[in-house]
């Protein structure tokens, strides 16, 4: 079965179509951007991942599999929704967590030109994260008072603001046939950055270092300018199996 939860409007899904997404599948058109914003193909300023056969959450399609010094990138893109709402959603297989942290999406600037990050973060208790900017504060929502997961194993994360919460979800064998809501934290009417800032999958985009990259794998990344509703959100998880075209 192919998994990908990014293709819309075959079978009256109400899912609406992303921004930007990225099926990761492969190093040709699965690392183009197919969303409404398309930004063309990604490239690399490290190095490219390998493809993984078989390895995706079916166990049976092809995924991207990440080292320490590969990343996918595209420079100076600014926030390009039609609204300041926002759903990042991932995919993501860990095989080891950083020091630091694993940066599973960054698209940042610099102060103050961050957009957005999704993360699983080196603390105490290793925890994953989703975060959001507006100057000259730093919005953070977490899943700290749980671990973020166990190597080896899928995990879907979606990340939400609506204009007034920002939340994260995530979705793990155990939290079938929903994603499960874990943390929500307020931040009413932010405004997101309107300068460019520079993309990036599997590192931090302002850093090429391997303290912040992300090593294992990752699959069908999408962002989208509107807050996706939970019963959305568990269409895009189907189980933990993800949605063939048909099913969407």
């Amino acid at each position: 079965m192919l998994i990908n939860p990014y293709r819309f409007g075959a079978g009256g899904t109400s899912i609406p179509a992303p921004l930007h997404y990225w099926d990761l599948d492969d190093l040709s058109g699965g690392i183009t951007d197919q969303g409404t914003g398309n930004w063309g193909a990604l490239s690399t300023s490290v190095g490219l991942p390998s493809v993984s056969s078989g390895t995706a959450p079916d166990g049976t399609s092809d995924c991207l599999d990440f080292t320490p010094t590969d990343d996918l990138f595209v420079s100076a893109k600014p926030w390009d929704g039609a609204q300041d709402n926002m759903t990042i959603s991932a995919w993501v297989n860990a095989d080891s967590v950083s020091g630091t942290r694993n940066l599973i999406v960054s698209w940042n600037g610099g102060t103050p030109d961050y957009i957005t990050g999704l993360q699983i973060r080196n603390a105490a208790t290793d925890h994953w994260i989703y975060s959001l900017y507006e100057s000259p504060t730093y919005y953070s929502v977490s899943d700290s008072a749980e671990s973020w997961g166990t190597t080896g194993n899928w995990y879907h994360i979606v990340g939400t603001y609506d204009g007034t919460d920002l939340r994260i979800y995530r979705g793990t064998a155990a939290s079938a046939p929903s994603n499960d809501l874990v943390a929500t934290l307020n931040a009413p009417s932010l405004v997101f950055p309107s300068g460019n800032a520079d993309f990036a999958i599997g590192r931090n985009s302002l850093d090429t270092s391997i303290a912040q990259a992300h090593d294992g794998k990752i699959f069908a990344i999408g962002i989208w300018d509107v807050a996706l509703t939970t019963s959305q959100i568990d269409e895009l998880w189907n189980n933990g199996d993800g949605c063939t075209f048909s099913q969407l």
